[in-house]
């Protein structure tokens, strides 16, 4: 009978601890930030850039250098609609696991994003403003 409970015990003892060696290793949000930000500028095809991330109180500031042709553009394609929600987010989902585990864990924090476009050689730049439940009706 000792044995029976002693084995009991272990088990109860054990198993939270294989639980949590499952999962994977948590990564503050803040951290990842500070790590994304330091692999910039981030290089994409056709002249787009990711040239910044940043951290300002509860929203995440990414930065996107835009070819110089968009600067013509940049009213229409920032205006705050679902539309161009809906566009931004498919052209950024294009950008690969990174992105995805970006998104998933700035929406786990409950931040907001604000894409910040500024076309090449530009001094003008557009922000489209993003809120975690735009990420779910992708």
């Amino acid at each position: 009978m000792k044995k029976y409970l002693f084995f009991l015990l272990m088990a109860f003892t054990l198993l939270p601890m294989a639980g949590f060696a499952q999962d994977e290793e948590a990564v503050d949000y803040d951290a990842y930030i500070a790590d994304l930000n330091a692999r910039c500028p981030i290089d994409y095809e056709g002249g787009w850039m990711i040239t910044s991330f940043a951290v300002k109180g509860d929203t995440t500031c990414v930065e996107v250098e835009t070819p110089s042709v968009l600067s013509g553009f940049l009213p229409m394609l920032t205006a705050n609609t679902e539309n161009v929600k809906r566009m931004w987010l498919n052209q950024l989902s294009q950008y690969g696991d990174s992105w995805k585990r970006f998104a998933e864990m700035m929406v786990a924090a409950n931040r907001s994003l604000a894409l910040i476009l500024r076309p090449k050689g530009s001094e003008v730049s557009a922000v489209v403003t993003f809120v975690p439940s735009d990420f779910n009706q992708q």
